[in-house]
């Protein structure tokens, strides 16, 4: 929202998981202070933005996704926030598609065997 041309990807487990976590994100900026919202305006009103996108006037945007790296390889993200990465399949292999061309990436998960909990085993 306030850096130009910024693109955030939220990854989860469906598409419509992916659009919990805009709409979200949506009802955030809706709550805001006005301030904010004259100083960080829409692309145009969240009545008309698409179910997957938070788009913003100054060219950033986040998009929702479903999992899987290939999600990941149709764009060119400034960041990643992997939701629930423990019961996406194809976790590992996105975090991997992501890695070349994100400069942030979070991935958050409740508990639950398979790569989210290697990676936080070998991290340790």
């Amino acid at each position: 929202m306030t850096i130009e041309q910024r693109e955030v990807l939220f990854q989860s487990q469906k598409e419509d998981k992916a659009a919990e976590l805009i709409d979200y994100a949506k009802t955030l900026y809706e709550q805001q202070d006005e301030a904010l919202k004259r100083r960080f305006p829409l692309a145009k009103p969240l009545k008309e933005q698409a179910a997957l996108k938070l788009e913003f006037a100054n060219g950033s945007r986040i998009i929702g996704i479903p999992e899987g790296a290939d999600q990941i390889r149709s764009y060119h993200p400034w960041g990643l926030l992997m939701d629930e990465a423990a019961f996406q399949p194809e976790a590992g292999e996105a975090y991997d598609a992501a890695v070349p061309v994100c400069q942030k990436i979070i991935v958050v998960s409740s508990a639950g065997p398979g790569w989210f909990a290697n990676f936080l085993t070998e991290a340790i």
